[in-house]
């Protein structure tokens, strides 16, 4: 796609978009919302920010969410992880935080935070991998379930 002039603009229909974002994906294509289109982008999108939850999160021992109801849900998910030891010594109360960052525009009056010490169990062959894909199955289909917003785009 070229860049458009200061005078022109360019009109994209779905089927093209998702044809760029398809063949960007594996340049590791990134993308942000412009100031001024995140109003727009929540209204189409139905944001339920209850259910959201940063993708880095789930990795780092230390889960955020928009409720704690799904912190604990993701808790669970952790706790059958094949190749993670969760201290349940470690895990402290739900913690809310005040004017919570879900995202990098987007600040929300609260938030909820837990975190725990994980360690990583080492892994190896083919019974390991059936088990971790079997897991990763799991958690994709709880995310599909509690989708925190609609594709505008679907």
């Amino acid at each position: 796609m070229g860049q458009p002039s200061k005078h022109e603009s360019f009109v994209f229909d779905k089927k093209a978009i998702r044809e760029e974002l398809t063949r960007s994906a594996s340049r590791g294509l990134h993308y942000q919302l412009a100031p001024k289109e995140i109003e727009h982008w929540e209204l189409l999108s139905q944001t339920d920010w209850n259910l959201y939850i940063p993708a880095w999160c789930e990795m780092e021992g230390c889960i955020e969410a928009g409720s704690a109801q799904i912190l604990q849900e993701v808790l669970q998910y952790d706790l059958a992880h094949p190749f993670r030891k969760v201290d349940l010594k470690s895990i402290e109360i739900i913690e809310a935080v005040e004017n919570w960052s879900a995202t990098y525009w987007k600040t929300l009056p609260m938030g909820y935070r837990l975190c725990y010490s994980v360690e990583d169990i080492p892994h190896a062959g083919e019974e390991d991998g059936i088990k971790y894909s079997a897991f990763v199955t799991l958690f994709h289909d709880w995310q599909r379930r509690k989708k925190w917003y609609k594709n505008p785009f679907d």
